[in-house]
């Protein structure tokens, strides 16, 4: 199963130790579920069943927020534990929850993650 997953960060987030430990993060989501992430813009996320938009560090909310009205909801937020990125996907939620959207944030270990997908994506394909 292939799922889109666009990767939204600050600008100021170039630190590449940080981006590699988020890579590595998605791999291993990758490895325990059995999926495919492919890496795309705001304009191809909802071309897949389930699409993700990873925020991979704080400070990445206005790339979000630009694309807002281009994306189709749900939103899936991936989080993980690292350069601010949970904070980052509360403020984006908070802004879908104050804008009647609906939206999740996946956060935790590769495990608990991949097993989220994999039941979002049953969802999917059953309804």
């Amino acid at each position: 199963m292939e799922i889109n997953i666009w990767c939204i960060k600050s600008l100021i987030s170039e630190q590449n130790r940080k981006m590699d430990e988020a890579m590595s993060f998605l791999h291993s989501i990758e490895t325990e579920a059995n999926i495919t992430f492919n890496m795309v813009d705001a304009n191809h996320l909802n071309e897949t069943k389930v699409s993700l938009i990873f925020v991979a560090s704080g400070g990445s909310e206005n790339a979000f927020l630009r694309e807002f009205n281009n994306i189709k909801q749900p939103y899936y937020i991936l989080s993980t534990q690292n350069n601010n990125s949970l904070a980052a996907s509360l403020e984006i939620l908070t802004f879908i929850h104050e804008h009647n959207g609906q939206g999740e944030i996946l956060h935790g270990t590769s495990k608990n993650v991949a097993k989220r997908l994999l039941e979002l994506i049953k969802e999917k394909n059953n309804g």
